[in-house]
């Protein structure tokens, strides 16, 4: 068990370090994209010369983000095939849904009862 968690540990450690990465190379693009979005609203530079590299940045911030998915779901991955298997239940403990079970049809066969006399005397009740 130990070297189990010491495995997700290290793993952990690993792409978290890649996610962080990311996230900062995501915030400095996005950083140099809000730069370009005001020269271009206080008509600092023309268009044709902005253009080019917004489209570039945004390129790389679209690389990035799905970067980021990948590597938050490699974790997923990762982590789900270093956990432990769960062990099958035996069947000596009755689950929940069994039991409930049990217990409607038990209860189930004294209120048809109850409940079909109880219908009955409505029907033969004077108004």
């Amino acid at each position: 068990m130990t070297l189990v968690a010491e495995e997700i540990d290290t793993v952990a450690g690993e792409i978290d370090g890649q996610l962080e990465a990311i996230g900062a190379e995501l915030a400095d693009v996005e950083c140099r994209l809000e730069n370009l979005y005001q020269a271009l609203e206080t008509r600092q530079l023309p268009i044709e010369v902005l253009s080019p590299r917004i489209l570039a940045l945004k390129s790389r911030q679209d690389q990035l983000t799905a970067a980021r998915e990948d590597t938050e779901a490699q974790l997923e991955r990762r982590r789900a095939d270093l956990r432990p298997p769960r062990r099958k239940s035996s069947g000596m403990w009755p689950t929940s849904e069994s039991s409930s079970r049990r217990d409607h049809s038990r209860s189930g066969r004294r209120s048809s009862a109850t409940s079909s006399s109880a219908l009955k005397s409505l029907r033969t009740r004077p108004s």
